[in-house]
């Protein structure tokens, strides 16, 4: 099919913890945590487009991603409301995403 293109992608990337997520101390509603991991993702993805004519194009994305050591801030019960950073632990994300692409005028664009 010459009007259709199909698209994998497999990537790795990390996220580097913050220095108020590591080394607040002086900020009593924040507490850092020089402890933490960085955060990692393997992200999957497959796509297909399609182009119908010169003025429509759509696609169908389905992405997977698998994210290690997440840092999220978590409220301590025993330092009277006081956040407090660590490595929450893993999760999964996936979902779809379509998107249809009209040419209404040269150069305008409407997307659905």
């Amino acid at each position: 099919m010459k009007n259709a293109s199909l698209k994998l992608l497999y990537g790795e990337a990390f996220r580097a913890p913050d220095f108020t997520e590591m080394f607040t101390i002086n900020q009593p509603a924040l507490i850092g945590n020089e402890d933490l991991d960085p955060e990692t993702i393997k992200t999957y993805e497959i796509g297909l487009n399609y182009q119908f004519n010169k003025y429509v194009t759509s696609g169908i994305n389905y992405f997977y991603n698998d994210i290690e050591d997440l840092i999220s801030a978590r409220v301590l019960p025993t330092a009277q409301g006081a956040t407090h950073f660590e490595n929450f632990g893993d999760a999964h994300v996936q979902g779809i995403e379509m998107e249809t692409k009209v040419d209404i005028t040269k150069g305008r664009f409407l997307l659905v």
